[in-house]
């Protein structure tokens, strides 16, 4: 049944029923129970709903803009509810009525088309001082939600340090964000964290090249970070990693997200012959990474709120005679993000692990790159909303997942005829 024909059919069929009488509470207030199993209508997507409040003066003129819109978008409402509020102002920082007209539509989810039209939706209501219904909303900018509560900023001072929501992150934006990037002078590291900048973010940059670093936190500044902190540091100086975590949380007065990037591409026909050069490689790639992870942890861990990334590879997914020790590597390291993420989500907190195939980087300048090759702007605007967004295993590009998939699961007497 489509939106059309079922409006129609209930609008006819409430024509005749025009009676006065009272009626229990549960069918007045829920109308929808009554259709057995309604919220098939919606189709296995499901629905957003969206309620929005315009002040009254500029309300009607608001409201035939929307219906328009919505009209002309060809996405329909199965249940509509227009209703008004009253004159007396709500004394409470993040509430949503007010003197005007409201209207709440339930709108079946047609993926980038209906989070389009929402938006769209959103700044007709934005210029008319209205607001549109947080507790109802899973899609609402950061900007639009401090426009509508203007005292956003207020109720915050009362949420306690300890609380994270989904809701409240995209609501406060990442804005002011403290992050900390290790191997920040990396290309990935560096296209990531000018995103953050752009957002204001706070940053305490770690790698072991002042020049780079200094260069880095010069870029980032421009592009708008609030705050630049620095710290040199060999990450295979592992006795320093406790002194380089505490003064970053010292610094920046605590940490919202830490992101580890450094990373080296170490040669695989040296190290089957030195034992010396496959452990460096170890320590670089793994070991200096678990060091770091098994430090944060506990902070994050003891903070209930956060978000750890690391950027492990593709490599680590199946050990190829080509890069087995790199590959050895990445593959530990993403075991023990597995277990990280498993434990410090009863604390709420995020572990992400990032999985990039070949990426044109000055670390892999040596290598021939071939179709499959990424740009370091892509992966580092994929790290980025995989970050904001609280992803759990991420591949990047996208098409290594299948890649991958398939990589995995080749028979073993196949693969080893393989040159890979």
């Amino acid at each position: 049944m489509t939106v059309k024909s079922f409006n129609e059919l209930f609008y006819h069929s409430q024509l005749s029923k025009r009676v006065h009488k009272v009626v229990p509470y549960e069918p007045f207030f829920y109308p929808l129970d009554s259709i057995h199993e309604w919220n098939r209508l919606y189709g296995k997507r499901g629905f957003l709903q969206y309620q929005f409040v315009v002040p009254f003066q500029d309300g009607f003129g608001a409201m035939r803009e929307i219906i328009g819109r919505i009209r002309r978008s060809g996405e329909g409402s199965f249940l509509t509810v227009l209703k008004t509020f009253g004159t007396i102002r709500s004394p409470g920082m993040l509430s949503f009525p007010r003197p005007g007209i409201t209207l709440a539509l339930d709108f079946a989810y047609g993926g980038q088309k209906t989070l389009q039209l929402l938006d769209e939706l959103d700044k007709v209501v934005r210029q008319s001082g209205g607001a549109v219904y947080p507790a109802k909303d899973a899609r609402m900018s950061a900007e639009n939600f401090q426009a509508f509560f203007p005292r956003w900023q207020e109720f915050a001072q009362y949420v306690d340090p300890h609380f994270s929501s989904s809701f409240w992150r995209v609501s406060d934006g990442i804005k002011n964000m403290r992050i900390l990037i290790v191997g920040a002078t990396s290309a990935i590291a560096h296209e990531t964290a000018k995103r953050f900048a752009k957002d204001g973010a706070e940053f305490f940059l770690v790698a072991r090249s002042p020049e780079k670093l200094e260069d880095t936190g010069n870029d980032l500044k421009v592009r708008g970070a609030k705050r630049i902190e620095t710290f040199l540091l060999d990450v295979t100086d592992l006795d320093r990693h406790q002194e380089m975590i505490e003064t970053a949380i010292s610094t920046l007065d605590g940490l919202d997200m830490v992101l580890i990037s450094h990373g080296t591409l170490g040669d695989q026909q040296k190290c089957q012959v030195s034992v010396s050069e496959t452990l460096k490689e170890f320590t670089t790639n793994c070991t200096s990474v678990i060091s770091l992870l098994t430090i944060l942890a506990g902070y994050f861990e003891q903070q209930k709120r956060g978000c750890i990334t690391v950027v492990s590879s593709v490599a680590g997914d199946r050990g190829r005679q080509s890069n087995y020790v790199y590959g050895a590597a990445k593959g530990a390291l993403s075991v023990f993000l597995q277990g990280l993420r498993n434990r410090l989500s009863k604390a709420g907190v995020a572990v992400v692990t990032v999985k990039p195939g070949l990426i044109d980087t000055p670390m892999t300048a040596s290598v021939k790159k071939g179709l499959l090759a990424a740009s370091a702007q892509g992966v580092g605007e994929g790290i980025y909303r995989a970050m904001k967004n609280r992803k759990e295993v991420v591949y990047l590009p996208w098409y290594w997942r299948p890649i991958m998939l398939i990589v995995r699961n080749i028979p073993e007497p196949v693969f080893k005829r393989l040159s890979l």
